[in-house]
């Protein structure tokens, strides 16, 4: 993801318009909260997604780690918890594709303390997973 973020001659840039691509790191004035501008290179222009998650596939390397490897361990519910209350409801509430990050940042706290101050804790815990050895089921 940092590789991403400098600024390498041979990457190129982001295409202006893409989500959270900009000249210039700054933050403007979104629908409702906070939205980005970051200045990204075009290291990973080869990847395109029209779809509601397009997002996600901006920094490949943070939806892998915050997605994709809590499913391979196991965490499959709190991944979809997480998923459907983060980014989606995050995109739900904006049309400002740059605003989603700000907006999923502050749902986050939220987030957290359902999980960690509610019965809901329970219903996320996993004790069984397919990946996991024999010894554990």
């Amino acid at each position: 993801m940092l590789l991403q973020l400098y600024p390498f001659e041979w990457a190129g840039s982001c295409p202006l318009g893409k989500v959270l691509c900009a000249e210039r790191l700054c933050s403007v004035s979104g629908d409702w909260h906070i939205a980005w501008e970051v200045p990204s290179n075009g290291m990973l222009n080869f990847i395109t997604v029209d779809s509601w998650a397009s997002f996600l596939t901006i920094y490949p390397s943070y939806f892998f780690a915050a997605f994709l490897m809590p499913l391979i361990y196991g965490s499959w519910r709190l991944t979809v918890y997480h998923f459907l209350v983060g980014p989606r409801l995050a995109m739900l509430l904006t049309s400002n594709p740059n605003e989603v990050a700000a907006i999923w940042c502050l749902l986050s706290i939220g987030i957290l303390l359902l999980v960690i101050k509610t019965p809901i804790r329970q219903i996320m815990f996993v004790k069984t997973w397919w990946l996991w050895p024999n010894e554990n089921r």
